[in-house]
C-alpha cells in the first residue's frame, strides 16, 4: 500500500454527482520548509518566484543580492494517522480474502462441522478487518523545483519550473449486509445458499485520488520609492499543466500495475498569473511587508469517473491570497505569513488556512539554523493534533554554495526537504 500511495503521487507529479477538491499546495523551497512555510516577505531572490515575485526587486543582504540558482529543491510529506498502510499490509499478508473465499467454497461443497466453523471464522476475520479500516486515509505530498534569478532594483527577473502533487488513498467498507447474510446461512445450516466465488462479490473498495500541478514561468519585478520607502511590484506569467488521477478498485483487487495507467488520468494546460507587492520600512529598511496572489485566474480539472455512481471529482484551483511581514539583519530573519483566503480541502482532508512563523539565524554567511511552525486556523478542522506543525532545518553555504535540509512533523505528518543552490 505504501508504494501505491507514493506511486500515485509521483505519477501525478511526472505529468506536469461531483465532488470539489483543492489543488496541491504551492511549491516550498527547503529554506521556507524549515521556517514553517513563510516566504511572502522573507524569501531570498532565488526562491522569490515561488512566493512573491516582488521580492526580486527589494534590497537583500549583499551575499544574497546577486545571481541565484536552485538546482534543484525537493520535498516530500507523508501522513498515515490511521495506520492504513500497516493495516492493509496485514490484511494482504494474512491472505484474509483468499482464506475467506476458500473457506466458503469448502463449506458449500462439503458442509461438515469443521468446514462450517472454518467458514464462520474466516468470514468474521475478514469482516472485522474491513470494518477496522473503513474511511481510514493515507496521503503523500511531493514537490520539486528549479529556478534562476537575477535580482535588481530597476529590473529583476527569474525563470522557474516547479511541480507539486498530492495523493490521498482511502478505504470504503460496503460488505456488511453481504457478509452478515453469509454468517446467517452458515449458522442456520443453509450452506446451499452460499455464493460461488464469494470474493468476486465483495464491494468494499480502495479509492486513490491524486492531483498534480507543474508550472513554468518568468517572474518580473521592479521597484520605486514611495515617501522614502522602497516599494517593489512583481508579476509572474506562467504556463500550468494540471493532472488529475482517480483509481477505484475493490479492496482485494487493488493492483499497483494500474497505478500509472492512462485510463485513470486527465490533463489540462492553462495560462495563469501570480502578482506580488513588497515594501521595506524602518530606520534601516529592516522590515519588509509582502502581499501575494497566486493563480489569479481560477482553474479546474475533472477526474475520470469512478466509484459508486461513477462520480467524478473536480480539482478546483482558486486564487490564493497571502500577506507576510519579516524583520531581517545580517544575523537573523524572523517572519510571519498568513493565508487571507482559506484553501478548500483536497479529497478526504480538512480545509486549510495557515498562519506560519519562522526564524533563521545566520553565522557569517557560512551556516544557518532555522526553526518554525504553522497552525491551521480553518474553523472546520478537528483538533486532533494535526492543526499545528513544527519545522526545523539548517543550511551550509560556503563560498556561495548552498546546501539546505529541513524537516517537519506533527501528530500525523512527517516531511523532509533538501536543496542545492548557488549565489554569486
Amino acid at each position: 500500500m505504501q508504494k501505491h500511495l507514493l506511486a500515485l503521487s509521483i505519477s501525478a507529479l511526472s505529468l506536469t454527482s461531483s465532488f470539489v477538491n483543492a489543488a496541491p499546495s504551492a511549491f516550498t523551497d527547503a529554506r521556507s520548509f524549515a521556517m514553517g512555510g513563510v516566504g511572502v516577505a522573507s524569501s531570498q531572490p532565488a526562491a522569490a518566484s515561488f512566493f512573491n515575485p516582488a521580492l526580486l526587486a527589494v534590497k537583500h543582504r549583499d551575499s544574497k543580492d546577486g545571481f541565484g540558482l536552485i538546482i534543484p529543491s525537493a520535498n516530500i510529506t507523508v501522513a498515515d494517522e490511521d495506520d492504513l498502510i500497516d493495516d492493509v499490509d496485514k490484511i494482504q499478508q494474512d491472505k484474509l480474502f483468499d482464506k475467506f473465499s476458500n473457506a466458503i467454497d469448502a463449506a458449500k461443497a462439503n458442509p461438515n462441522s469443521a468446514n462450517i466453523q472454518n467458514a464462520i471464522d474466516a468470514t468474521n476475520n475478514l469482516n472485522t478487518a474491513l470494518k477496522g479500516i473503513n474511511q481510514d486515509t493515507a496521503r503523500a505530498d511531493i514537490g520539486a523545483g528549479i529556478a534562476i534569478a537575477i535580482p535588481g532594483n530597476n529590473f529583476a527577473g527569474a525563470l522557474f519550473i516547479d511541480a507539486t502533487s498530492k495523493a490521498v488513498i482511502t478505504t470504503n467498507y460496503r460488505d456488511g449486509v453481504f457478509l452478515d447474510q453469509i454468517l446467517t446461512d452458515l449458522n442456520n445450516g443453509q450452506s446451499g445458499n452460499l455464493p460461488s466465488n464469494p470474493e468476486d462479490l465483495l464491494t468494499s473498495d480502495v479509492t486513490g485520488i491524486g492531483a498534480g500541478m507543474a508550472e513554468a514561468g518568468i517572474a518580473l519585478a521592479t521597484s520605486f520609492d514611495m515617501n522614502g520607502s522602497p516599494v517593489a511590484v512583481g508579476v509572474t506569467p506562467k504556463w500550468v499543466e494540471l493532472v488529475s488521477y482517480k483509481y477505484v478498485a475493490s479492496a482485494n483487487k487493488f493492483e499497483d500495475n494500474n497505478i500509472d495507467s492512462n485510463d485513470y488520468e486527465t490533463t489540462s494546460t492553462e495560462f495563469n498569473l501570480d502578482l506580488g507587492v513588497a515594501m521595506m520600512f524602518g530606520a534601516q529598511n529592516e522590515w519588509t511587508a509582502g502581499f501575494a496572489i497566486r493563480n489569479l485566474i481560477p482553474m479546474d480539472i475533472k477526474t475520470v469517473p469512478g466509484g459508486p455512481g461513477l462520480s467524478t471529482n473536480t480539482i478546483d484551483i482558486k486564487p490564493n491570497v497571502k500577506v507576510g511581514i519579516a524583520h531581517q539583519s545580517d544575523i537573523h530573519t524572523i517572519a510571519i505569513d498568513l493565508d487571507v483566503t482559506p484553501n478548500k480541502a483536497f479529497s478526504f482532508e480538512d480545509d486549510t488556512q495557515l498562519i506560519a512563523i519562522g526564524a533563521e539565524f545566520n553565522a557569517w554567511d557560512w551556516a544557518q539554523l532555522r526553526i518554525g511552525g504553522r497552525y491551521n486556523i480553518a474553523s472546520d478542522v478537528a483538533d486532533d493534533g494535526s492543526r499545528g506543525t513544527l519545522t526545523t532545518g539548517f543550511g551550509i553555504s560556503p563560498f556561495g554554495v548552498h546546501l539546505d535540509v529541513a524537516a517537519l512533523a506533527n501528530q500525523n505528518e512527517l516531511g523532509v526537504a533538501a536543496e542545492l543552490g548557488f549565489t554569486f
